[in-house]
């Protein structure tokens, strides 16, 4: 984001302030805050900020009623009951149910539905395929070796059988004297 709101040649100093929130029906952190505000600070030294002015904040709707603030508790509980307890509430209900009433925009909203439902299934069929091709690669590589360590062994006991000694069967098969000596 930082990259879109500088220009070529501006300062650091320039940037504006910008906020990345997080509407969760869950609670992200388990702490039972109704929100969770997040800026850049330094690991090694808890007071020392990055001034890039950047915020990040989630919003845990389930948590409405602790929430100080007479208007975002509203809006809170609006987003997890759907039900508009003050006027800014209401008024949001109003157009949520315009754009319902919307043939348009119920259109382009399935629309969207569909196309977001695709992507879901091809990305699940696909993380499938890579998992499967990568197991049989995997079983492919396992198989090759133990079918490899097999054969040195095989071949080590026909060569104690020809009276050869340890230190040329090592050399020839590459198992260990103890691997050797077992046989």
């Amino acid at each position: 984001m930082d990259v879109d709101n500088l220009l070529r040649g501006q300062s650091y100093a320039e940037l504006k302030e910008s906020y990345v929130i997080f509407i969760c029906t869950q609670d992200p952190f388990g702490k039972g805050l109704p929100v969770y505000e997040f800026r850049n600070v330094c690991t090694a030294d808890g007071t020392l900020f990055l001034d890039d002015k950047s915020v990040k904040v989630f919003y845990n709707v389930g948590a409405y009623g602790k929430e100080d603030e007479p208007e975002l508790s509203a809006l809170l509980e609006y987003l997890c009951e759907r039900r508009a307890t003050s006027g800014f509430t209401r008024h949001i209900d109003e157009l949520v149910e315009k754009a319902k009433r919307n043939e348009k925009f119920r259109s382009r909203y399935m629309s969207l539905n569909i196309h977001e439902d695709d992507l879901r299934r091809e990305s699940l069929q696909l993380g499938e395929k890579i998992g499967f091709e990568r197991g049989i690669r995997k079983g492919r590589h396992d198989g090759i070796a133990a079918g490899s360590y097999q054969k040195a062994r095989e071949t080590a006991k026909l060569m104690q059988r020809e009276s050869c000694s340890v230190d040329f069967i090592q050399r020839m098969t590459g198992l260990s004297k103890a691997e050797i000596e077992k046989l």
